[in-house]
């Protein structure tokens, strides 16, 4: 790419003008060559001029200063910005900060500061990169569920995620092939499995059922477990509509959907959700949510392994913060998911062997009106252990997610920028992502959420295609 020409302006008569010589910054690219021209058309002479180059991105910085620059005249000074070497091609904002000192009589001096951010080179093209393949099940005990309620048939053994905490799988759920009508008037939709007792709920597994009939904003349910307990439970009921951001990508893009099922399910910090198909053609669906602070809460039952989690993510944004990657994004970090996403770890677990989790992420407080240059960063997340889905590899490290858009507001991609634990910056780095089955049918916009189906965060699914 050409370089580009940027006059700071004049302060007192001190004119200074930078050129960047070649402002493309490729993989392997070590320094930025470009020269900074000071004039001096103050009627006294600038006695110092000190600076400094810093790459956004946490570059070392480039150190420069002038001698004396007499009335009327002008010096040239060659520079280099050093840069971090790079797996993949960055945007390196430079800032540039200068000092000048002024010789004003009577034997005065005066400080001037100036700070420039270059302007950002245009993000690398990307093309989408949807989720190909189904995430493995976790481990569930279908003998801990009470007997003669659900046909063991009905079980849907390929579909288990969980919530993971620092060495304890806390919580596992699965959703039934089809809803299964019980004798107390309400469905079973699927079940849920504790690893430890929690107030109001011992450890086990426990069928999910919900009173589908109804049809106002909440509705009753309970949990079902063996010895003929019952939990109640309030749910609420949100109608779904199929997402259109999801058929576009797909219709673009030339990509078949080809996933089908009659009840989907997610998990966040806060509870365990289900979404039931209302149609055949499944254009529409509702979304049953267990009001409030319920009992399948890993934020509430688990507080001392979910503050080990804030304390993770604290750390990974400062991180980030230090690198200018996450700039004044605020995260949420009471909507944490912390799960598995890689395969080989999935079929590692055991049920005598902790499930840790791979990855750590939290929303950032976003919405689809702060869009810039057609990118938003939506999460961060800390790979706690090297992961591999779909055969993008990802190192231990801290990353920023950023989803971009094109031209014309439809997603394409999703990138990680960040740096690994072992010192290696990376940036742009895409993931799989896809919009998500449904979209809130009286919501405006999307929602910012943390849930665990894939990990879907603003109404887009990251590593995994099945995310309601």
């Amino acid at each position: 790419m050409p370089g580009k020409e940027m006059d700071l302006g004049s302060f007192d008569g001190v004119n200074v003008h930078i050129t960047i010589e070649d402002d493309s910054i490729l993989a392997g690219t070590s320094s930025v060559p470009g020269v900074v021209t000071l004039r001096n058309d103050n009627p006294y002479p600038v006695i110092e001029l000190e600076g400094e180059f810093v790459s956004k991105l946490n570059a070392m910085p480039s150190n420069f200063s002038f001698a004396k620059v007499d009335p009327g005249t002008s010096q040239h000074l060659h520079y280099l910005v050093n840069v971090p070497q790079s797996t993949h091609p960055g945007n390196y904002d430079i800032m540039v900060e200068l000092d000048f000192k002024i010789d004003t009589p009577p034997a005065t001096s005066k400080a001037l500061v100036v700070e420039v951010l270059r302007p950002t080179t245009e993000r690398p093209l990307i093309e989408p990169l949807p989720p190909a393949s189904l995430k493995h099940p976790l481990p569930f005990d279908f003998d801990l569920l009470p007997p003669g309620l659900v046909d063991p048939d009905q079980y849907n053994p390929e579909r288990i995620i969980g919530f993971g905490m620092p060495g304890l799988m806390a919580m596992t759920a699965t959703p039934l092939k089809v809803p299964v009508a019980l004798d107390n008037k309400q469905t079973a939709v699927g079940a849920v499995q504790l690893s430890e007792d929690v107030p109001g709920l011992p450890a086990g597994a426990y069928f999910v059922a919900v009173d589908l009939g109804q049809d106002g904003d909440t509705v009753e349910g309970s949990l079902l477990g063996r010895d003929s307990s019952t939990v109640p439970l309030r749910f609420r009921r949100i109608p779904q509509v199929r997402n259109p951001e999801r058929d576009r990508f797909l219709r673009k893009y030339g990509l078949v959907e080809d996933d089908k099922f009659n009840i989907e399910l997610g998990i966040s910090a806060d509870t365990v959700w289900f979404v039931v198909l209302q149609d055949a053609q499944g254009k529409h669906a509702v979304r049953y949510r267990p009001e409030g602070d319920s009992v399948l809460s890993t934020r509430r039952n688990f507080p001392d392994q979910y503050g080990k989690l804030v304390a993770i993510l604290q750390e990974t944004a400062e991180t980030l913060r230090d690198r200018g990657l996450l700039n004044r994004h605020e995260v949420d970090f009471r909507k944490i998911a912390s799960m598995i996403e890689d395969s080989v770890h999935i079929d590692a677990c055991t049920g005598q062997a902790p499930c840790d989790p791979d990855i750590i992420g939290a929303p950032t407080a976003v919405s689809a009106n702060q869009l810039d240059s057609n990118s938003l960063i939506v999460g961060v997340m800390r790979v706690v252990q090297a992961v591999n889905i779909d055969d993008v590899n990802i190192k231990q490290g801290s990353y920023a997610i950023t989803y971009v858009f094109g031209d014309d507001g439809e997603f394409i991609g999703a990138t990680i920028s960040g740096v690994t634990d072992d010192g290696l910056d990376v940036y742009d780095q895409q993931i799989p992502a896809i919009p998500a089955f449904f979209v809130n049918a009286h919501d405006e916009g999307f929602a910012i959420s943390s849930d665990i189906s894939a990990w879907k965060v603003a109404g887009r699914c990251c590593f995994q295609r099945v995310c309601a």
